[in-house]
């Protein structure tokens, strides 16, 4: 008997395979069994517990993998873990697989668990079942005199071949730091850069506490962007919203069926990893800025430092002296902070319902973290704001004077923004504005 044994009703699974393929294809099924199916038991997951931020919203225990098997020192950059050096697709062998359950079965009582084991190699199955994601953040702050940047230098064993040369990682970073504050991530085993050092340079790739993974993630949650090359990292950078750069061989896989929250992407196609160069990342990442810039004025991702460059539909508003508006959709409250700095805004209503979106991607947790961030980042305006938090629909009859611009950027789905110019646009004044930041495409006909 171990010295923990869970003796309740729980779920029980595990991960031995790579952390992309975890978070894009096994934890959003669970998190959606949890809330779906099995909102009464504790889910129980056995795994590398520095990975447990990622589940930490409905995994009860987060327990490591036997020591034994650690030793065994298998290739879990894969779909599974098989012995260094196996060919493309091969399976962790089947004695060690059959010896891991056998060791988690110890922990907690058979007769009252279900078992969910993860599919078996290369398997896309779970892609044709519902899945739940939640976006990865941080209510904590980071004091930095420059931008931020997370790279993530790749530079695994298996697939040599897709690694962007180590020289020109090195440059790179050499080049970001005299504008950035450089911050390196990924594991010491999967990447190169493993001893970098230098001002202006953070390197926690060889950083090995429990709090890593919180590290990246308050990181990416405060960095203009990210740099990768398909990897494990990618996918964290996509989840947390952060704009990411990727330089790949599969695009429509990292900027749109893997980007869970359509997160800003900017991508560089290689056939050859090695045909890439520093100066033409350092090129591909300055117009990737200037254009979210163009589009978000508030890419400072938690800094003190605001960019007075508004959203373009709003800019016609500049010079008009004492607006009042509605902007449907905070969020995080970057865009009402952008029109409170840049425009002469009388009052400002910031209609927000902060619960569960209709795809249902966000959880409690993360929609109370993004409320918090929001207040924190406009309760300073409090004399010209004022807060209605319900669903636009119903925010409506709460407003009793005419506007000059209403700001729609709420569900994006066609029938709710349908909604929201039909019920706004009646509330705005002759020559005021209408206008909106970007909608849902995938509705045919619409």
């Amino acid at each position: 008997m171990t010295e923990l044994y869970i003796d309740e009703p729980c779920v029980v699974s595990f991960c031995i395979f790579e952390i992309g393929w975890f978070l894009q294809r096994w934890q959003g099924r669970l998190r959606f069994l949890k809330r779906e199916k099995y909102q009464d038991r504790k889910f129980v997951l056995f795994m590398n517990p520095h990975l447990h931020p990622f589940v930490n919203d409905f995994v009860a225990y987060t327990i490591d993998l036997p020591d034994w098997f650690k030793e065994l020192k298998l290739e879990t950059d894969c779909y599974e873990s098989p012995p260094i050096g196996s060919p493309p697709g091969s399976l962790t062998p089947p004695d060690i697989y059959a010896k891991l359950i056998q060791s988690i079965r110890q922990f907690y009582n058979r007769d009252k668990a279900i078992e969910i084991w993860p599919p078996r190699g290369c398997n896309y199955i779970v892609e044709n079942k519902e899945q739940v994601f939640s976006r990865y953040g941080t209510n904590e702050s980071v004091t930095s005199d420059r931008p931020i940047i997370c790279v993530f230098p790749r530079g695994r064993t298996r697939a040599a071949d897709r690694n962007v040369p180590e020289f020109v990682w090195r440059e790179l970073v050499d080049k970001l730091k005299e504008t950035f504050f450089v911050v390196l991530g990924g594991t010491p085993g999967g990447s190169f850069l493993v001893d970098y050092k230098s001002e202006h340079v953070l390197n926690l790739i060889k950083y090995n506490e429990e709090d890593k993974t919180d590290k990246i993630i308050m990181f990416l949650s405060h960095a203009v962007c990210s740099i990768s090359s398909q990897s494990g990292p990618t996918h964290i950078s996509l989840l947390c919203g952060c704009p990411s750069h990727v330089i790949g061989h599969e695009m429509k896989r990292h900027a749109k069926d893997e980007n869970r929250f359509n997160t800003p992407t900017s991508f560089r196609y290689v056939t050859d990893y090695r045909a890439i160069d520093a100066d033409t990342i350092i090129s591909d990442i300055s117009l990737f800025i200037k254009r979210l810039l163009e589009i978000d004025s508030t890419l400072s991702h938690g800094r003190d430092t605001v960019y007075t460059t508004l959203r373009p539909a709003l800019r016609s508003l500049i010079g008009k002296p004492e607006l009042v508006g509605a902007e449907i959709g905070v969020f995080t409250g970057r865009n009402s902070e952008s029109m409170l700095n840049s425009l002469d805004i009388k009052k400002l209503y910031l209609i927000d319902p902060y619960r569960d979106n209709v795809a249902g991607f966000t959880k409690e947790e993360t929609i109370d973290t993004i409320k918090i961030e929001a207040h924190n980042r406009l309760d300073k305006y409090s004399d010209k704001t004022v807060w209605i938090q319900k669903k636009s629909e119903d925010a409506v009859s709460d407003i009793k004077e005419d506007l000059d611009f209403v700001y729609i950027d709420g569900n994006h789905r066609y029938e709710y923004v349908k909604k929201d110019i039909e019920f706004y646009a009646a509330k705005v004044k002759d020559g005021g504005l209408v206008a909106g930041h970007d909608f849902d495409t995938e509705n045919d006909g619409n």
